[in-house]
Order: C-alpha cells, then sequence, then structure tokens
C-alpha cells in the first residue's frame, strides 16, 4: 500500500546476548534498494526495548543478525498494513473542518501530514481546535501562518506548537496574511484521539497604523489597528 502504515509487534523475543539483534529499516519501494535506518535501528529485544514499532513507508526491511557464538528462542513478530488517515489537504473553501483522520479510532505512529488553508480571497483566517489530545511533549500539532498559498520555509510563522490535551474551543489561532499550514507530527510510540478543528475567514481588509495621526476631539480612542 503506498504510503500505507504498517504495526509490527514482537510477541516473543529471546537472543543469547544484545550481540544478536533486529535492524529496522525503511524502504522506497519493495526492491529496498536504498534502505533507511530507523530510530532505534537496533532491536535486542525486552525487557529494554519496546515491542511494538509503527512506520508511514511504502516498506520495511528486518535484517536478524547474529554473531557466532551462545543461541536463544529467537523471536516472533506480527505486521500490519492499513491505508494511513492523513497525508497532505489544501483547503480554499471560505469555511470548513478537518482533523488528524483516525475519526474514534488513536492516530497512528509516525504520522507526518499537512494542511495548507488558503481560502480565495481572504485576508483573515482563523482556526479554532473543537478538541485536541496528544502525546504530551511527543505528538505535535504546529500551526503557522504563509505568506501565500505555497507555504515555503522562508515565509513561515509559528503561530503555536500544541501538544497534550487542550478544553473544547481553547485554542483559537489567526493568520493575518489569509493563508495557514497545519501540521501534525507523531513519534514512534503511544497515540491518542487526535484533534478535530473548523476554520473560518474573511476578505475583509484590515487597516493597520501607518505614519502619525492628529487626534483632536476632547476624548475618544484609538489603537494599532490590528
Amino acid at each position: 500500500i503506498p504510503g500505507a502504515h504498517i504495526d509490527i509487534d514482537f510477541t516473543e523475543f529471546n537472543t543469547a546476548s544484545a550481540a544478536d539483534y533486529i535492524m529496522i529499516y525503511e524502504c522506497e519501494d519493495e526492491l529496498c534498494l536504498n534502505p533507511t535506518p530507523v530510530a532505534p535501528s537496533r532491536y535486542a529485544g525486552w525487557p529494554n526495548d519496546q515491542s511494538s514499532f509503527g512506520f508511514i513507508s511504502p516498506a520495511i526491511l528486518l535484517l536478524f543478525v547474529t554473531d557466532g557464538s551462545g543461541n536463544g528462542a529467537g523471536f516472533s513478530a506480527t505486521w500490519n498494513a492499513t491505508e494511513p488517515f492523513c497525508g497532505s489537504e489544501v483547503f480554499t473553501e471560505a469555511s470548513g473542518s478537518f482533523s488528524d483522520g483516525s475519526s474514534n479510532a488513536n492516530y497512528h505512529d509516525s504520522a507526518d501530514c499537512k494542511w495548507i488553508i488558503a481560502p480565495l480571497g481572504a485576508s483573515l483566517v482563523e482556526l479554532k481546535f473543537t478538541n485536541l489530545l496528544t502525546e504530551p511533549s511527543y505528538d505535535f500539532v504546529y500551526v503557522l501562518s504563509c505568506e501565500d498559498e505555497r507555504c515555503e520555509d522562508l515565509g513561515l510563522q509559528l503561530l503555536a506548537a500544541l501538544s497534550g490535551y487542550y478544553a473544547q474551543s481553547q485554542i483559537v489561532l489567526t493568520s493575518q496574511t489569509g493563508v495557514m499550514l497545519v501540521v501534525f507530527q507523531s513519534d514512534l510510540s503511544v497515540t491518542l484521539p487526535g484533534f478535530d478543528a473548523v476554520w473560518t475567514s474573511s476578505t475583509e481588509q484590515l487597516e493597520f497604523c501607518d505614519g502619525d495621526y492628529t487626534l483632536t476631539d476632547p476624548s475618544g480612542s484609538f489603537s494599532d489597528g490590528s
């Protein structure tokens, strides 16, 4: 499955020593001509190592390496490949909603998803999270303001990096450029329900302060215009 989420669970692992181990690699395709080691790439079994791994990759390569002395019972493992919950999307509607895609389940390990919110003609985009629950300090939702709909690195401004639990409507973020980028990234272990969000936009041109102003009335009010 291209871009599949692949879960590998070791149900048994008993080797003679740390010199006998499994190396884990991510591959661009089933040929695995240029495999990339994952972290931790060397798995020597319980009790000190994790027993479950999650990846978003076209293919995974496992190499079992042993030395010339000692032996053990070896290992048993299961795998499961599923379609990823989220990927990359661009929204041009004036308002709408989206989520991490997991519905009533937990999101996947190793998620890396992006949403660009670029309503046509908008001068302002407001994003509200109706709920958000991720593994604290490990799985993050990043919200950034973009100069334009390409959302290139040089034109990005970080508005928030969210991780953990936030109550309904507790987080409301605004991009005054009319374009916003949302990035969701999770690590290799521990998953939670994720998030749901809604956005609205405005085509009104904001008039910020620009130059010098003279106020002659006896009383009144003023601001920076933002």
